[in-house]
């Protein structure tokens, strides 16, 4: 009778574990939230576990403890807020999964009133920062670093609370890179941004504009163009840059200098029903125009290069594969066909001598 009895305990603890793992896969454990979300790393659906990982993006929010994040900061910058935000602050961890394994991570920690305070972001690879934010909300340092790369710090002066200056500089405390500067109209509207290179080393190839504070997990907005106008302040024997945008913030050209204030390119950015539809470069008394069409949901479906009034090239995509062709006087010489970004093909294609010119 005990051997019975001690038999079917074993085989229900044994289903019960079962039980309790299938449970552990499919539900959250408590704190935990799971979604389905967009490269961005925005939640758009709460999900069970198990299901969102099998969404091609799929994330994982959840609290953790301020110290957890405070353990990843340079010594300086945790003694400076330790204290505090060990005392009122706390802590949300956002994983973004794609395809079901780990792509990037984010911590925040927030005050008691909410507003963040500290973050820190990883990606594969080796690439990490952290942003640091005052009482109000308002981004006042980051730093960002990767694997073989020098660290970049960069510092934000407010006027209130609108944005004045933004220094990049070689170390947290150390010698100034650059300086931007912010203008804005009467109505608190941007109206332009003027970088100063303190080294003349250092070409400008795009004018960097804060981010707003967000805590989203996409691609990192180092480079976001401004929303009305901006431009690197020219200085005698130093490169610039100057961009000029329209009202909702497109880029409309793009013309750098040399140093001795010659123009050296010029971009210039046509937009048709709110998408890119034209790139015009003009180097050294050359023209390269690229032309772009769209399908009906607004994908981009074609590519054509010019140079002057000759096509030089063509990019058709249909689904996953894209067929480019390469042109020599305006007739195809080259198809190469490319399925998910691999090429799969590549053939030659030959015109009659009367095709010559």
């Amino acid at each position: 009778m005990y051997g019975i009895f001690w038999t079917f305990k074993e085989e229900y603890l044994r289903r019960f574990g079962v039980f309790c793992f299938f449970l552990f896969l499919c539900f959250p454990t408590y704190g935990e939230e799971w979604f389905r979300s967009d490269p961005a790393g925005l939640p758009l659906e709460a999900l069970p576990r198990l299901v969102a990982l099998r969404e091609d993006y799929g994330l994982l929010i959840q609290p953790v403890a301020p110290g957890v994040l405070l353990k990843r900061l340079p010594q300086e910058i945790r003694t400076e807020v330790e204290a505090e935000l060990l005392l009122s602050g706390f802590g949300e961890e956002r994983i973004l999964y794609h395809g079901g394994t780990e792509y990037q991570r984010l911590l925040t920690i927030r005050d008691s009133g909410g507003h963040p305070r500290l973050s820190y972001r990883e990606r594969p690879g080796g690439t990490a920062f952290w942003e640091r934010y005052d009482g109000r909300g308002l981004l006042t340092e980051e730093r960002r670093w990767s694997a073989g790369a020098q660290d970049e710090w960069i510092a934000y002066q407010y006027s209130g609370e609108q944005l004045v200056q933004a220094q990049g500089l070689e170390s947290r405390n150390g010698t100034v890179l650059w300086t931007d500067r912010y203008y804005y109209e009467r109505t608190g509207a941007l109206r332009r941004i003027d970088r100063q290179y303190t080294d003349q080393t250092q070409v400008p190839l795009s004018v960097r504009v804060s981010r707003n504070p967000q805590d989203t997990l996409g691609a990192y907005g180092a480079d976001q163009k401004p929303p009305v106008e901006a431009s690197s302040l020219a200085k005698a024997d130093v490169p610039s840059t100057r961009y000029t945008t329209d009202s909702k913030g497109r880029v409309v050209t793009e013309t750098r200098y040399d140093p001795s204030g010659q123009v050296v390119e010029e971009l210039r950015n046509t937009y048709k029903d709110n998408r890119l539809s034209v790139t015009l470069r003009l180097v050294g008394g050359d023209s390269y125009r690229r032309e772009y069409a769209y399908d009906t949901a607004g994908n981009r479906v074609e590519e054509r290069d010019y140079h002057g009034e000759l096509l030089e090239r063509t990019l058709k995509k249909m689904g996953n594969q894209e067929v480019e062709e390469l042109y020599i006087n305006g007739k195809a010489v080259l198809r190469t066909i490319w399925r998910d970004g691999i090429k799969i093909s590549e053939e030659r294609i030959i015109f009659s001598s009367k095709d010559h010119p």
